[in-house]
């Protein structure tokens, strides 16, 4: 049997956003989990190299009439440019340091995608070694789409605006502009994260500090809790 042709199959631009509605049901909660992962990678690869991290991540919420808030930030790696191009644009390749034999969780470069395609769109933004870089990832017309700004020198104007003043750091925030998605109460929020059993193990690890937060309209913080996760004792 001879071929005739043989080529790399290609996927519709639907795809991807079918398999981040499978991926996160429409639920907040699962959007946080594999942004919150995404975070505690970037400190698990920094412990395993040996440098010295504050292990903070930061998940703030802001509720509006439309096109709600979502963020989750930390003080870990952070990305350079070609970092950015990597790990944010490409759908589904080896990026969290898995494949490599890095104890961390993730293995396939989709979670945060799905989670901004799942309830809207939103920026990946970073510092890395003095260097600021922003990325936005949506829907437009139907295709999924990357677009990242030119990078530029972290000045302490930026490290203040996205509250990156120690160094290097990663900011990922979604807008949740798809209309059938609502924001859980800040107490039901916090518990569900708390009792999820993917972040048990960050929750309860002493070299993490995990703190929820609710801004009002202006941004400024409403309410803040520290999140943990303590085993049950054995009988």
């Amino acid at each position: 049997m001879s071929i005739e042709i043989s080529r790399r199959l290609e996927y519709a631009d639907r795809v991807a956003v079918q398999q981040a509605d499978q991926a996160i049901r429409k639920d907040v909660v699962r959007a946080l989990v594999e942004l919150i992962t995404n975070s505690n990678d970037s400190y698990q690869r920094m412990e395993d190299a040996g440098i010295p991290n504050e292990g903070r991540i930061v998940i703030e919420l802001q509720r509006k009439h439309v096109n709600a808030v979502l963020r989750v930030w930390d003080n870990a790696e952070g990305m350079t440019p070609g970092d950015m191009d990597a790990k944010v644009s490409k759908y589904g390749a080896a990026t969290s340091g898995f494949k490599e034999g890095k104890s961390v969780r993730g293995l396939w470069g989709r979670g945060l995608k799905d989670s901004f395609f799942g309830l809207g769109h939103g920026s990946v933004s970073s510092i890395r070694d003095g260097t600021f870089c922003r990325c936005s990832l949506s829907i437009d017309n139907g295709k999924p789409t990357y677009q990242r700004e030119s990078d530029r020198r972290a000045t302490r104007a930026i490290k203040k605006q996205y509250e990156l003043l120690t160094g290097n750091g990663t900011v990922m925030e979604i807008v949740i502009s798809r209309e059938d998605i609502r924001l859980p109460q800040f107490d039901n929020l916090r518990r569900c994260l708390e009792r999820h059993f993917e972040l048990r193990a960050i929750m309860g690890n002493s070299k993490r500090a995990v703190l929820l937060r609710e801004l009002d309209a202006k941004g400024k913080v409403k309410s803040e809790v520290s999140l943990n996760h303590k085993a049950p004792s054995g009988a």
